[in-house]
């Protein structure tokens, strides 16, 4: 029977898709943040990849596959918590290594600032097991009594110490830090901050009045490596701040970023008008707007649901009117030209306009402990049958896996 799914590229995006792909004298990737891609000559990204793997205080080259040795190690522990009743079965056969092959190397262009620089190759395993071990002792009522302090302190040492991978057909171990595209990596890196900040109010104490550093500790925002705090204090004092912070740790830098009228922090403009603060969306210099295309291989209520969405994102962040309805215009540009119907849009817009914006900052918290979601997840394919009535059917049954 004759494929009837219609192809949603045209012929000649295809060609060019092919072309590309067959080139060998560029690189395609994507920014490291935002939806843009870069296409970098490859001479100019080998010889960058070349240069931070030379960086002997951070990798080290190898000559053979380290791979099948660090897995033996990985299951010699997960073998001694298994038997110490700390793992259940389940969870035993999961973290097993099967056929394990080491991680590819690659780099992702950085076409934004961050205000610590390069955490995650910057945070040593000294730093990181002492902050983990902080917040263990401190909050071990949040953690499952199944895990011993010394069995997660030894398996975060197993992730942050063998950490391998190969580029251009050379082995490389990572020795310092925390390579990105490790799953703990962002937890990690946000535990070690915030153990940090610990260490930062109580320096804080001994420079500043009890009043200021209580202001401190209240106004001092962070998420990730972006911090942000309005400053009420003369430049003298910020500077003595920026100095504390970068004596934390000798591994860690700061930078830091001011102005007496606006600053981002993440996606949001905070604005000093007039001795009010209003807040704007805002949009990096390098964002291109590319919001899925309403031709997309996608499911349908996904794309229906972008504009409403979009919309709400805006109607959330910009405070004044005015400007609000500005970005809502912005907002019908950049889905008209990725192709979605003008009265999706316009409804998307309708809808997220009706909705009260204190409600919007302080949502209700959802009461996460009585609702259980069994989550399936399925790659999309229009050529599929719709599988909900069989799911449906076997519902009573997948709840009973544990």
């Amino acid at each position: 029977m004759p494929d009837k799914t219609p192809d949603n590229l045209s012929k000649e995006e295809r060609s060019a898709l092919q072309s590309l792909k067959n080139r060998d004298d560029i690189v395609i990737k994507k920014a490291g943040k935002g939806f843009t891609v870069v296409v970098l000559d490859k001479e100019t990204y080998m010889a960058e990849a070349t240069r931070q793997l030379s960086d002997k205080r951070l990798y080290k080259k190898l000559d053979p596959d380290p791979t099948k040795e660090f897995s033996i190690a990985i299951t010699k522990t997960l073998e001694d918590i298994f038997e110490k009743n700390e793992i259940g079965i389940n969870v035993y056969e999961t973290l097993s290594p099967i056929d394990c092959r080491p991680a590819q190397f690659y780099l992702l262009p950085k076409i934004h600032k961050e205000d610590v620089v390069n955490l995650y190759t910057n945070i040593t395993s000294t730093l990181g097991i002492k902050a983990l071990n902080f917040w263990i002792e401190n909050y071990r009522n949040k953690i499952d009594n199944r895990f011993t302090k010394e069995f997660l302190l030894e398996a975060t040492e197993l992730v942050l110490k063998n950490n391998v991978f190969t580029f251009n057909d050379k082995y490389f171990h990572q020795v310092k830090g925390t390579a990105m595209g490790t799953k703990m990596a962002p937890t990690y890196a946000t535990l070690t901050l915030g153990y940090l900040e610990e260490a930062l109010y109580e320096k804080a104490n001994e420079q500043f009045d009890a009043e200021f550093c209580e202001y401190l500790k209240r106004n001092w925002k962070r998420y990730l490596d972006d911090c942000f705090i309005i400053w009420k204090k003369d430049d003298s004092d910020l500077n003595i701040l920026n100095d504390i912070l970068n004596e934390l740790d000798p591994d860690i830098k700061f930078t830091m970023e001011k102005s007496s009228t606006q600053l981002p922090f993440l996606d949001v403009l905070i604005c000093k008008e007039n001795n009010k603060i209003a807040t704007d969306i805002f949009y990096k210099s390098t964002d291109t707007h590319q919001y899925l295309h309403f031709g997309s291989s996608h499911p349908r209520h996904i794309k229906r649901a972008i504009p409403y969405n979009l919309a709400r994102r805006i109607c959330t962040i910009v405070s004044e009117e005015e400007t609000r309805n500005q970005r809502l215009d912005e907002l019908k540009i950049f889905l008209t030209d990725q192709h979605y119907p003008l009265s999706l849009i316009n409804d998307g817009i309708r809808k997220a306009k009706e909705l009260d914006r204190e409600e919007l900052i302080n949502p209700t918290p959802n009461d996460e402990e009585n609702i259980k979601i069994l989550p399936l997840v399925t790659t999309y394919n229009p050529k599929n049958p719709n599988i909900t009535p069989i799911v449906q059917n076997l519902n009573e049954i997948l709840k009973t896996d544990e």
